[in-house]
């Protein structure tokens, strides 16, 4: 079997979103092409403009149970040899990034204070081996 493509682990964010807000009780609006944001949410009382990621990367330099999260985009596509990644996104131009992480098969939600003016974030599933609590970002907090 061929293994899935960027393009493909996007789309599957997407689904899991859109499934997340139909559990909710939420609008998932998807924007148009060109937009630094993938969906606008309403709970029915706010709009979010969201961006969805697709995490399946693990963290190595936690021992495994974290995920890496990039808040980057980026531009090209998966044939193209000159993709690169862009700026992080700002608090400006989205309210909320949405993480489908496929080790768990759940759906995070990452607020402005977690992203704004970031790179990355880690976040633990699985506790550290060394039971640090400090410091650390527990997926459980950002479930959504």
């Amino acid at each position: 079997m061929q293994e899935i493509n960027s393009n493909q682990k996007g789309k599957m964010a997407e689904l899991r979103l859109e499934i997340r807000a139909l559990e909710k009780n939420w609008i998932a609006s998807k924007s148009p092409e060109g937009c630094r944001y993938d969906y606008v949410l309403d709970d029915g009382e706010n709009l979010y403009r969201t961006q969805v990621k697709y995490c399946s990367c693990e963290d190595k330099r936690y021992n495994g149970g974290a995920a890496c999260i990039s808040f980057r985009s980026w531009e090209g596509n998966d044939r193209d040899v000159t993709r690169t990644k862009t700026k992080p996104y700002t608090a400006e131009e989205i309210d909320v990034i949405i993480v489908y992480i496929e080790a768990t098969d759940k759906v995070y939600w990452i607020d402005k204070e977690d992203f704004d003016g970031k790179s990355a974030m880690t976040l633990r599933y699985e506790p550290p081996a060394n039971n640090q609590k400090k410091g650390v970002k527990f997926a459980k907090d950002y479930e959504w």
